[in-house]
């Protein structure tokens, strides 16, 4: 017989559940039976690396196989092929990959590999409806779109951001850079945080297809309370963040409050410094300020300033953003001596001898989580002159940079797709990546990144 025709017959159907998590983690594979009239039976393989199985299960002419020994913290990597008899095997089928004790359960069906299986999500528009291992949503004028998830995680998620050759990082808990590529979680980080650092900022460098450059905003809080941010740059090779090199250091941060982080096309890095309010609390240096530094961290000498001050800024930063367009910052947050949670700062009329104050943009949304602006080119067609903002209850607007103006546009209403969405990044024509957290058990944080796609 063929032996790959038997392959064929069942392995664009493979798939994997888990059921709920404990010290060890059941894993569940189905595949459909094959029509071949000389099958003797299937052997699952499993491994803890791509491509390489430590085990074979002879299951004979089942169809499904229980995975008792899965490990909280470890991939594993499951394969199916058919047999005949005389035990000639014929190829194993598409790998699947199960993140155990991170309750991220792809479905690598062959024929659609986008289809994500999304255990516990809901969806509230009436007009939304299942579509495979995805959605589709209706949201405002009865746009629709095809809702798949591809990651969830126990915890926050921060700092989403892409990569101009399609990849969706993040920070996981302030603990560790995470990544999705080709619609899969990444099972290593990219980077993890020291026994005492947090992550504050993640930027992709402008230029990052041709350097590699990405910036991490690290916290180092010492025993007292005390907490230090410094900057560091590293180059991105193979989902693997290399030797960071430390630009800025030394930045007192008060004991509550994030810090934000944006570089322009000139590799000028900006900061946006969170302000001291807590009664009794220490003050810093640069609290509610806006610093800017040149690309090896030196502080910017053209505005004849010694100190690396270079506008007003918020209270409460919430997000900072370059855009090309017009060659301006974005800031957004609370607390400052202008109105409104969103303002823009234009680079092109620098600031001399004395701290900026950016201007005010008009926003009739609620208080702003996340700004993120257009994209590196990446082919897929993001709009290169609009941001994407998402307020506290999360509403997701569309900032349109025409020439005429600025328009900020409702595009995603709170509870269009259920749980609150507190991030996102891309284009709303196009595609958007989203963060949406869990809001059905405030106790037990939770998110998920999902991706919408035009229907």
């Amino acid at each position: 017989m063929n032996v790959r025709s038997l392959l064929l017959a069942f392995a664009s159907v493979l798939s994997v559940g888990s059921s709920a998590l404990g010290q060890t983690q059941p894993v569940t594979l189905e595949w459909d039976q094959s029509l071949e009239p000389s099958l003797a039976g299937y052997v699952v393989y499993v491994g803890n690396a791509s491509g390489t199985y430590d085990e074979q299960h002879d299951v004979g002419l089942r169809t499904s196989f229980v995975y008792t020994n899965a490990v909280p913290g470890r991939p594993y990597y499951f394969s199916v092929a058919g047999y005949t008899p005389g035990r000639n095997v014929g190829p194993r089928s598409e790998e699947v990959l199960f993140l155990a004790g991170r309750g991220v359960v792809p479905s690598l069906r062959s024929p659609t590999r986008n289809e994500r299986l999304d255990e516990g999500s809901k969806v509230a528009p009436a007009s939304s409806a299942g579509v495979g291992g995805g959605r589709v949503v209706c949201v405002g004028d009865n746009q629709c779109y095809r809702m798949d998830t591809l990651a969830s995680v126990e915890g926050k998620v921060s700092d989403l951001t892409r990569t101009p050759d399609g990849r969706v990082l993040f920070v996981e808990n302030e603990r560790h850079v995470r990544a999705i590529e080709g619609d899969l979680l990444v099972p290593e980080p990219l980077l993890s945080a020291g026994r005492s650092e947090t992550f504050a900022g993640l930027v992709i460098d402008p230029g990052f297809a041709d350097t590699r450059f990405a910036y991490v905003g690290v916290v180092e809080t010492a025993p007292d309370g005390d907490r230090q941010l410094r900057i560091v740059r590293y180059r991105e090779l193979a989902n693997v963040f290399g030797e960071g090199a430390a630009l800025v250091v030394g930045l007192s941060l008060p004991s509550e409050g994030r810090p934000s982080l944006s570089v322009d096309d000139a590799r000028r890095l900006y900061v946006a410094m969170p302000m001291a309010h807590t009664s009794g609390a220490r003050p810093t240096r640069y609290g509610g300020m806006l610093l800017r530094f040149e690309g090896d961290g030196t502080t910017v000498r053209d505005d004849g300033a010694d100190a690396p001050v270079f506008s007003l800024g918020y209270a409460d930063p919430a997000s900072l953003t370059w855009s090309g367009v017009g060659n301006s910052l974005w800031l957004a947050g609370k607390g400052a001596d202008w109105f409104g949670p969103l303002a823009r700062l234009s680079l092109n009329s620098l600031p001399g001898g004395s701290a900026a104050v950016p201007e005010a943009v008009a926003f009739a949304g609620d208080a702003v989580m996340s700004l993120t602006g257009p994209e590196p080119s990446s082919g897929r067609g993001a709009d290169p002159e609009a941001l994407v903002l998402v307020d506290e209850v999360g509403g997701v607007f569309r900032i349109a940079l025409a020439p005429g103006g600025i328009a900020a546009t409702p595009w995603i209403a709170p509870n269009d797709l259920g749980d609150q969405v507190v991030a996102a990044v891309g284009s709303v024509d196009t595609e958007l990546h989203l963060v949406v957290r869990n809001s059905a058990d405030p106790g037990a944080v939770s998110s998920r990144i999902v991706r919408l796609r035009p229907q």
